[in-house]
């Protein structure tokens, strides 16, 4: 049986990477802080495919407590997968600090404390796997998104590192960086950037990549057309060009 930690499984990507990944035969730790939605979706998946485990990211006794409980409840740990993140888009200075904080708590500490608990775990399998969510806004920093897109740089980096770093304990190590997805995540969110790039992918497509993260070695998998031209472009152009793009595309 594969086993696989995903928090922020109570809704969006972490809900459909849950509910796939049950079809598909893996046994599912569900990390999340909404205590009902998890209820209801081990209720859907059925008690015998998945378990429950109520913590907040921010909190690094309760994701360790969280991790241990089911690794303890299944015996072995095969993969996680770091899907818990928040996203503001406005200007800086017009995001509350607290927000910008809670940011970086859930999408670079929750990650960080993620590796760093379920590492004694993965590494006792022969091979296994750490998925992270990233993001297409780590091509280049974009405004109004200024720290999130920061955030998902964190990501891109430690995830590059890791994946080095890990080899030797048969741990691979992958990001999945989609552009922007129809989920909770971008509720109450309206910017031009959105517009420029469109809401084309669904959270069912992203769980998709996920699986797929499962079975390939590839460390960063680009999910959408749009996104796949414009980090191709940033290759290939010179800085100047790729500011003037983004600018263009978020409309400062």
């Amino acid at each position: 049986m594969k086993t696989i930690i995903i928090t922020g499984a109570a809704s969006g990507i972490g809900r459909a990477t849950s509910e796939l990944l049950a079809r598909e035969g893996w046994h599912i730790g569900l990390l999340d802080i909404n205590r009902e939605a998890l209820d209801n979706l081990q209720q859907e998946l059925g008690a015998d495919k998945c378990s429950v485990h109520i913590c907040n990211v921010t909190q690094s006794d309760e994701l360790k407590t969280a991790i241990d409980a089911y690794v303890a409840s299944v015996g072995h740990l095969d993969a996680i997968f770091n899907c818990a993140g928040i996203m503001d888009i406005a200007p800086f200075e017009q995001i509350p600090l607290e927000r910008h904080h809670l940011a970086i708590d859930i999408n670079i500490r929750g990650v960080l404390d993620g590796f760093y608990f379920a590492f004694e775990y993965l590494k006792q399998r022969e091979q296994s796997w750490a998925i992270t969510m990233s993001s297409a806004s780590s091509v280049y920093g974009i405004p109004s998104l200024a720290n999130y897109s920061a955030t998902k740089f964190w990501v891109k980096g430690i995830t590059e590192a890791l994946n080095i770093e890990w080899k030797q304990h048969g741990i691979h190590v992958t990001a999945v960086e989609p552009s922007f997805v129809r989920t909770p995540l971008l509720q109450g969110n309206e910017s031009k950037i959105i517009d420029s790039m469109g809401v084309d992918l669904k959270a069912e497509d992203i769980a998709k990549v996920v699986l797929k993260s499962l079975t390939t070695p590839r460390v960063h998998h680009v999910v959408g057309l749009k996104y796949g031209t414009l980090r191709l472009l940033r290759k290939l152009l010179p800085n100047a060009w790729t500011a003037w793009l983004i600018r263009s595309l978020a409309g400062y």
